[in-house]
């Protein structure tokens, strides 16, 4: 398992290239805006939430990671059956929007409530200043857990003191996060501590505020805003102090716990929560190829594009998986352009192969019984399809090497072990091969080359052939790869346009626990792109294929009859056709490039016998051209 992430750095009082936008929650359910955090005096007009339950009073607020959602609480303290709803609020309109088929039962008293996201597992966080602990559901509003009461840590120095824990937020806020820590206001104490284990209430005192909130009408608010610029957290802290009812803003200093004082909130208000705005607008359209990956921790299934792989796209969390087994490798098939992905228990030894629904994350097996491979236990594992016989190679870091059929998941052929080849230059020393991917990623391809990262040795390094695992390098030290954690990843997509494999990679270096996407190449040569996210540990990478050359001009086409012939080929500008027999009805003349990729149509008339065209525009490369609705062999020719 792969990259635990936590930020190390927390800036507390930098600037940041993002306006940190804060929503407010007042002590009368109305919301406005901060526009930049270090300026809370200038708000927006505060608008009445509206579509709350009668008798329900919002007590908590927070962005939702992975879809910039606004949630809300609603709770009646009056009241102990069907006394709380989670909401999402349209933070224009105030419109509250109930999340679940019915209110829930929550004993949260009448005191403070406190309620984050925890975004490594997309659930949320409610506490009572009464010492109860829960998490709920963002899709259902159901309870998800009840979890241990608060309590001070044996040993703390708050050891002997009741809890009582007025706001809390979670750290690295952001879609795709792997690592978090929950931090909590005790409001009697008037200290930062944080909970940790969170399901187990346990907390650990960090340090004095240096403010006392006023108990007499306490109203106090956490949250803790990722910045995406500088990749670092900026906690903030709303709290009425003394015998004032009106809130200040601070940031906190989340390793000593002292705050520092930002200003009054407007020209002075009763604030209940805040919430700093996540931004998740993803533009529909991108650039380069579409990614998906597999997180390292939680198995995720997340979505970028090589041209931004910062942005993630979308993340779903993958359901239908045996238990016992988890997503240990995934490809796209270029026979469909289904994902499917490998399940393996390490235990047992037993494996699944799935198809993903890219949709909504549901992974339905292939094989109902699960099969037998020994891939090892704590080994990487990596998972590709070879695109001229339609099967998945498997191999492990434990040298194994097998060969999977996609249609039954059966075990095609257990295929000789990994090593190196007797006259190259690691002969003799253990491969630690941790992914392996084939070039000419398209259906009808008779020509492909597997090649494969050993990330102990970092080199580069061609399996032929692949049947006998023989690793021959390529390329040493091609990145210096995190040796701590080794879990590395390249797939290859072929790219019709320049009729070339472009090579992608998903490696953490140095001491980093997170993934970078690097362009290589054939030959090993790695060059960077940019972080995957704000900062995600990725095990798997899978690029998605385009074309599955259903157009009728598919190199399979070629066995069959001929209905028209070519001339010159290669040609420079001008491509004669001529048909066998006069076209009997209107058709079309379809050239294809050999993924399957339309390139150009062209009308062909009832009564034509031939015709001729200009193709002086195509780039230089193979291409196919056919009859649309003609039961007639595909005709390669080469562009000059």
């Amino acid at each position: 398992m792969k990259k635990l992430f936590l930020l190390l750095t927390i800036a507390l009082t930098c600037k940041s290239l993002y306006a940190q936008t804060i929503i407010g929650l007042t002590a009368d359910d109305k919301i406005f805006q901060i526009t930049q955090a270090s300026a809370p005096g200038t708000i927006t007009t505060p608008i009445s939430v509206s579509g709350l339950t009668p008798g329900q009073k919002l007590v908590g607020i927070d962005y939702r990671p992975n879809t910039g959602e606004l949630y809300a609480l609603g709770y009646n303290a009056t009241i102990t059956s069907g006394n709380a709803r989670l909401y999402v609020i349209n933070k224009s309109t105030a419109v509250a929007t109930p999340i679940g088929a019915a209110a829930i039962d929550l004993d949260l008293g009448t005191g403070s409530v406190s309620v984050d996201f925890n975004p490594t597992v997309d659930r949320i966080r409610v506490m009572g200043a009464n010492g109860k602990n829960y998490r709920l559901h963002p899709v259902t509003g159901a309870i998800a857990a009840s979890d241990g009461n608060l309590a001070y840590a044996t040993g703390d120095v708050n050891n002997a003191a009741l809890a009582k824990i007025g706001a809390c937020a979670y750290l690295n806020s952001y879609i795709g996060s792997e690592a978090t820590t929950l931090f909590d206001y005790d409001q009697n104490l008037n200290i930062i501590v944080t909970q940790v284990p969170p399901n187990n209430g346990t907390l650990n005192t960090i340090g004095s505020t240096g403010i006392t909130v006023n108990l007499a009408n306490p109203s106090i608010g956490m949250d803790i805003y990722f910045d995406p610029v500088l990749k670092t957290n900026v906690a903030y802290l709303n709290a009425n102090t003394g015998t004032s009812d009106n809130d200040n803003l601070y940031t906190i200093n989340l390793a000593t716990g002292a705050t520092t004082a930002l200003g009054l909130i407007g020209s002075g208000l009763n604030v209940k929560e805040i919430a700093v705005e996540i931004n998740r607008t993803v533009p529909q359209n991108y650039t380069g190829q579409l990614v998906y990956g597999l997180t390292t921790t939680n198995r995720n299934l997340i979505k970028f594009s090589t041209g931004n792989p910062e942005l993630i796209r979308e993340l779903l969390p993958i359901s239908g998986v045996t238990t016992g087994q988890v997503i240990v490798g995934m490809d796209v098939r270029p026979l469909n352009l289904g994902l499917y992905a490998l399940g393996y228990n390490s235990t047992t030894q037993e494996y699944q192969v799935y198809n993903i629904n890219t949709t909504t994350g549901a992974a339905t097996a292939i094989n109902a019984t699960a099969g037998t491979i020994r891939l090892g236990v704590g080994e990487k594992i990596s998972f590709d399809f070879n695109p001229t016989v339609d099967r998945i190679r498997v191999v492990s870091t434990n040298d194994s090497n097998y060969r999977l059929n996609p249609i039954t998941g059966a075990v095609a052929a257990t295929d000789t072990s990994l090593a190196y080849s007797a006259s190259d230059v690691n002969n003799g020393k253990n491969p630690y091969i941790g992914s392996v991917a084939y070039t000419n990623s398209y259906k009808g391809t008779t020509t492909t080359a597997l090649y494969g990262i050993d990330d102990s040795l970092q080199n580069f390094v061609q399996i032929v052939p692949p049947n006998q695992g023989v690793l021959n390098t390529l390329a040493a030290n091609i990145l210096p790869f995190n040796l701590a954690d080794l879990t590395n990843d390249i797939d290859y997509f072929y790219d019709s346009v320049s009729m070339s494999n472009k090579g992608y990679l998903c490696a953490n270096t140095g001491s980093s626990m997170n993934d970078k996407l690097y362009t290589i190449g054939t030959n090993g040569t790695a060059v960077l792109i940019n972080d995957i996210g704000y900062g995600i540990p990725v095990s798997d990478i899978a690029v998605q294929l385009t074309f599955t050359n259903s157009a009728p001009t598919g190199i399979w086409e070629l066995a069959k009859q001929s209905l028209f012939s070519i001339y010159p080929n290669p040609v420079a500008d001008n491509l004669n056709i001529s048909l066998y027999k006069i076209a009997d009805k209107h058709t079309t003349l379809v050239v294809t490039d050999v993924t399957g990729k339309v390139i150009k149509t062209y009308p062909v008339a009832k009564g034509s016998t031939g015709l001729c065209l200009n193709l002086s525009d195509l780039n230089s490369g193979l291409y196919l051209i056919n009859l649309s609705d003609q039961n007639a062999q595909a005709v390669r020719f080469f562009k000059n």
